[in-house]
């Protein structure tokens, strides 16, 4: 029973395809020996008294990496086989055909139907002088049939993987609602509904990397909120997340950001609760943090300190942020590639900062990088006073640094202070 609802949950590496008149004997030895491994369906095997026997073998071929199939001529006669390949076929996942002595090239001759299922993008492995009646699976047939397990099929195991992983967890997360409701117990409840929304909101992917993307919008929830302790211990039930996307939240518990260890990228878009930004320390992958409309102010600045690995940094329309935040960040500006400030209203930069950029150009040409700073029209207005700035500004340009917006900026800065 138990290995029954786990095959169900997590589905299968292998489904062999077969018809028992020509090849029970090679199947069933097919099966034993990738089983030592990998996890096989076998109609001999997961089949009960009572079962549905198409609907079973249906969800089966669905959640598979692979089908094996045992191609004796007999295939030809075998209505089930034929149903197994056309059900596997729409999934787009490749077929693993062994050939005995010609056989393949047989049944695509002599069957319209097969010759269609069996349209040459299947992996061949030939087995010569074996009959499939009487004997069993040759070392090297056993070895090139494990060999084809690919990064695609890691992946599309992990999937399946965090799908049951997340059909466990939101079971869970229901029995702890209705367990809250019972006993009317503030900290259960509150933890039951936090998890409950997290559950039901996140889109969690599978990136090439093997890593995972979880993204939670709440635009569609008036102040929505979302505790990050609980979203953090979600997410380590189901892999390692590289990339966070949270918007228009209110964040609780934000500290607790810290503990996703193999996050890169990080995009807190109009989320609100970061009253500091220490945690970003701990990120030591990360190497991209969006902060747009963030509600932040100097304070939360004010222990920042990101790991050598941070490359963009964008804190756009932070209006509360001033000329303290922009000394902390040029204070020691790691490996940044972006540095956008647009909307920052508050932010000037001005005789301090040019000279400041002055020393981070030199040390730019000396590792042979570059940055690059968007700014806004309200950022460089305090230029205007003094050409020269702007000029030492632009000159910095050939010299490593790059500033987006800086001449739109002091001609749109120029009209507002001339209206």
């Amino acid at each position: 029973m138990i290995q029954r609802i786990q095959d169900w949950l997590f589905g299968y590496d292998f489904f062999i395809c077969y018809r028992w008149q020509d090849a029970k004997f090679y199947a069933e030895h097919l099966g034993q020996s990738l089983a030592e491994n990998y996890s096989c369906f076998m109609d001999t095997e997961r089949y009960a008294p009572g079962d549905n026997l198409i609907r079973i073998g249906d969800r089966a071929l669905r959640e598979t990496g692979r089908l094996v199939l045992v191609g004796t001529l007999g295939i030809a006669d075998s209505k089930h086989c034929k149903r197994e390949l056309k059900t596997f076929r729409a999934t787009g996942k490749r077929i693993i055909a062994i050939d005995f002595s010609g056989t393949i090239a047989q049944l695509r001759q002599g069957d319209s139907e097969l010759a269609m299922l069996l349209n040459n993008d299947e992996l061949l492995v030939r087995e010569n002088e074996i009959d499939p009646s009487n004997q069993g699976p040759t070392e090297e047939t056993i070895r090139k049939i494990e060999h084809s397990l690919s990064v695609e099929l890691k992946r599309v195991r992990r999937s399946r993987t965090i799908s049951a992983v997340s059909y466990l967890l939101t079971i869970l997360l229901l029995a702890s609602a209705c367990l809250a409701l019972t006993t009317r117990t503030y900290f259960v409840n509150n933890r039951a509904n936090s998890f409950l929304r997290t559950a039901l909101l996140a889109k969690v992917s599978v990136l090439e990397s093997g890593g995972l993307h979880v993204a939670i919008r709440g635009q569609e929830m008036k102040d929505a909120s979302v505790d990050i302790a609980s979203l953090v211990e979600s997410c380590q039930v189901l892999g390692d997340v590289e990339r966070l996307e949270i918007t228009d939240y209110s964040l609780i518990n934000p500290e607790s950001l810290a503990e996703l260890h193999h996050l890169k990228l990080l995009n807190l878009r109009g989320c609100s609760g970061l009253a500091s930004l220490k945690f970003v320390w701990e990120l030591s992958d990360l190497d991209t943090l969006q902060l747009h409309s963030t509600g932040l102010n100097d304070d939360a600045f004010a222990d920042f300190q990101p790991a050598e690995t941070l490359m963009e940094l964008k804190i756009t329309s932070n209006r509360d942020l001033t000329n303290r935040t922009l000394d902390v960040i040029l204070k020691d500006p790691v490996s940044y590639q972006t540095l956008n400030l647009d909307g920052c209203s508050g932010i000037a930069i001005e005789e301090k900062q040019v000279k400041r950029l002055e020393e981070i150009a030199v040390a730019l040409q000396n590792k042979k990088r570059s940055l690059t700073i968007k700014v806004f029209a309200t950022n460089v207005n305090a230029l205007l006073e003094d050409r020269s700035l702007i000029d030492r500004l632009q000159r910095l340009e050939s010299e490593g640094l790059t500033f987006e917006g800086l001449r739109e900026s002091t001609e749109s800065s120029k009209v507002i202070n001339q209206s």
